[in-house]
């Protein structure tokens, strides 16, 4: 969940509040994804997510109310939206602006992180964020995708909805997730798939997959060439 928001006076004006706030966190991912050269597509940088993990961000805004702001900017040109997902079956949308950052300097990066009389703090990364506790430490995540940041924020609402459970400190939630890095063998997929077979199993905790780790553990060449020895 985001504390703090912000966008732009101009944007405000001409998409609404709502438009503003959504379109400020769209360009500043796809600004950072410019910056890192991640997520290129047809000449330009995306970045994506689900309503459902829009809706967690901004748990003020339901999925479907998010839907029609992003709808709306679409049809007002603001952004343009995509799918370069590798599964066909994931509908996860992608989203980029109607005119690129490099063609409009207003909103570049350095400008909206270090911050310029037209905005205030930008939007952060959710799995990077600064947990609000004594120590003030940063969360630094194993994986940077998207789409582990959305599990790994679906599992602490599980956890705290269901289980009644919330990290004490960053230090507690930094050493949960080494812990999952490890039993997914340094894996993000298979980390992903950890955290929602977890929830779907009603687990307390996060616990490796058994069944691909005897898989895992048995080579079929090996031993048909052991066979084929004899």
């Amino acid at each position: 969940m985001i504390d703090f928001l912000s966008f732009s006076n101009v944007d405000a004006q001409k998409y609404g509040v709502d438009g503003a706030v959504m379109l400020y966190h769209v360009r500043y991912w796809v600004a950072k994804n410019e910056a890192n050269e991640n997520n290129l597509h047809e000449g330009q940088y995306w970045t994506y997510n689900s309503s459902k993990a829009f809706a967690i961000l901004f748990p003020f805004y339901t999925a479907r109310k998010i839907g029609r702001i992003l709808a709306k900017l679409e049809e007002d040109g603001a952004i343009v939206s995509g799918n370069f997902n590798g599964n066909l079956y994931d509908r996860t949308k992608w989203f980029t602006l109607a005119i690129p950052i490099t063609e409009n300097s207003t909103y570049h990066l350095s400008n909206m992180v270090n911050g310029c009389t037209q905005y205030v703090e930008p939007i952060p990364k959710y799995n990077q964020v600064t947990t609000q506790d004594t120590t003030k430490k940063e969360i630094v995540f194993p994986f940077e995708g998207d789409l582990f940041a959305e599990a790994w924020v679906l599992w602490k609402q599980y956890k705290k909805e269901e289980k009644n459970f919330r990290f004490r400190s960053s230090i507690s939630e930094q050493a949960s997730l080494l812990d999952l890095q490890k039993i997914s063998n340094n894996n993000e997929q298979q980390a992903i798939a950890t955290i929602h077979r977890s929830i779907s199993k009603g687990w307390s905790g996060l616990h490796p997959d058994k069944k691909a780790k005897a898989e895992k553990g048995f080579d079929r060449e090996k031993y048909q060439a052991h066979l084929d020895s004899f």
